[in-house]
């Protein structure tokens, strides 16, 4: 049976948007491992409904600490090390930048990537960016430039993203895909 980490901010992005995707994991025989920081045992159970094992971790997603953030990355390592997964899906900013350098440290074998979008901090602003969030959006992509190339692929939602972010900075990354639109059932 392969393994495969789902790694999310919040557990409300797992039962929101990733349920389908788990059941679809769970019957094609996959062992599915959910990972959120913010588990209660509310929705711990229902993840487990689902068939899928929860993890929880620590980061914060608005934490600006990098020794907290690099301390996480250890502890994110460890538990990749521990499951031996052969595949990881990680969502958004801190999770991707930061899941996939564990993951390759790890030797997890396929890392996809998958940004839904560049967030705050690649937004236009009609009066423009503070100090910070410039400050904020030039480490982020830093930190992209490292990661993003140690990705089997990059998945974007929105078709500007990776212009936006690849073309614009000069990331190279192995493979991207544009998958469009996600969490409806249609």
């Amino acid at each position: 049976m392969k393994k495969i980490i789902l790694l999310n901010n919040t557990v409300q992005n797992i039962l929101g948007f990733r349920k389908h995707l788990i059941q679809f994991l769970i019957a094609h025989s996959y062992e599915v491992y959910a990972m959120a920081t913010d588990y209660t045992d509310e929705t711990r159970q229902k993840v487990e409904d689902l068939g899928a094992i929860p993890i929880n971790y620590s980061f914060a997603r608005g934490g600006l600490n990098p020794f907290a953030d690099l301390k996480n990355m250890k502890q994110l390592e460890k538990i990749f090390k521990q499951i031996q997964p052969d595949v990881l899906l990680s969502s958004f900013s801190k999770p991707v930048i930061f899941g996939t350098l564990a993951a390759k440290k790890a030797r997890i074998p396929k890392v996809i990537a998958m940004l839904e979008g560049l967030g705050y901090t690649f937004t236009e602003h009609p009066n423009g960016q503070s100090l910070k969030a410039k400050i904020i959006k030039q480490i982020q992509i830093a930190l992209y430039k490292i990661a993003l190339p140690k990705a089997n692929t990059v998945i974007f939602l929105n078709s500007d993203d990776p212009k936006d972010l690849l073309d614009n900075y000069h990331i190279k990354v192995k493979r991207k895909k544009i998958l469009g639109a996600i969490g409806l059932d249609l």
